[in-house]
């Protein structure tokens, strides 16, 4: 007789090989074609191309795990890259830049509370300029 531990651990094995059979019965040609490719992109580090193919292999898919995991996974990565090179922007001066690319990583991945914070983060670095930039104006008077 199965324990109760014991049935669980079934129940989860036979989940993991239902779930793992059935999306692969459910691919389309299409979506296939779409998720190889933006495997390619992904590969080659272009992961905002890679984020579009996935979604248009989830669209001809959307009950497919294997096509949602793709779109998160590179969700993730055209966020993280973005804000990796907003933050660069940032550094040379390039701040109302860099808040554009802040705002473009929130919007691939409104998730992200790391460009949530950048974003805060900049705009108080404008708004310090401005009024820097106003004071100086002042002063000149």
């Amino acid at each position: 007789m199965l324990n109760i531990r014991q049935l669980s651990s079934l129940l989860a094995c036979l989940t993991m090989l239902w779930t793992s059979v059935v999306p692969a019965e459910a691919k389309t040609r299409k979506g296939d074609k779409f998720y190889l490719l933006g495997q390619k992109a992904e590969q080659g580090r272009d992961f905002d191309r890679g984020l579009e193919l996935f979604e248009q292999a989830l669209k001809e898919d959307p009950t497919d795990t294997a096509y949602q995991m793709a779109v998160r996974r590179t969700r993730f990565a055209a966020a993280a890259g973005r804000i990796d090179r907003a933050q660069k922007m940032r550094e040379q001066g390039k701040v109302e830049e860099a808040l554009l690319e802040f705002e473009r990583a929130f919007l691939i991945d409104p998730s992200s509370s790391i460009a949530v914070q950048e974003i805060k983060r900049t705009k108080a670095m404008l708004d310090y300029q401005k009024r820097q930039g106003a004071n100086l104006r002042e002063d000149e008077k």
